[in-house]
């Protein structure tokens, strides 16, 4: 990290620019941040999702706001298209803002329930008093919004939580009693 203003401008002078994408090669899309209540406007380029953050007029200004943010430890995305570069700041905790939420453990309760179609007590969670029972374990986000999704058209109710190492589908249990 650079000490004075001096470092800061050899910082930015020596750093590679960003790379200029058009606009077709990103997906728009509304994003959802942890710490925002509604969906913002963004763009999903690979598997990650970008906030918006500045409109330029010309690229050596947008290469400069780029430069100051990656400076500061941030992964950024600069978009054109016919009148304007667009800066973006990755965010790694969004999530497409059609997508199921996914909620870490802390948030939920562990238990075992008894279903009536079931011989035995199941893995479940308790999460706003309704009881989900463990259905799958997915190693992606995108495999496991999948699987919540086509639960969700058959019309069963869902929750995805994550691990440090994966993403659990569980599925509500209507008639569920706690084991």
């Amino acid at each position: 990290m650079p000490n004075t203003l001096d470092d800061f401008i050899q910082t930015i002078i020596d750093s590679e620019p960003t790379p200029v994408l058009p606009i077709s090669g990103v997906k728009r899309c509304h994003i959802l941040l942890p710490d925002t209540p509604k969906p913002i406007g963004g763009v999903a380029y690979g598997d990650q999702y970008y906030s918006y953050v500045m409109a330029y007029a010309e690229e050596a200004a947008a290469q400069r706001g780029a430069a100051r943010l990656v400076s500061k430890g941030e992964k950024v995305l600069l978009t054109t298209n016919a009148r304007q570069l667009i800066l973006w700041v990755m965010e790694p905790n969004a999530q497409k803002a059609d997508a199921l939420p996914i909620l870490p453990m802390r948030e939920v309760k562990r238990c075992h329930v008894s279903v009536p179609d079931l011989p035995k007590p199941i893995a479940a969670v308790v999460h706003n008093d309704k009881y989900y029972s463990y259905l799958m374990a997915y190693a992606d986000k995108a495999a496991a919004q999948r699987g919540a999704q086509r639960l969700l058209k058959k019309g069963d109710q869902v929750l995805l939580t994550t691990t440090p190492r994966r993403l659990i589908l569980w599925v509500h249990e209507p008639e569920a009693q706690k084991a």
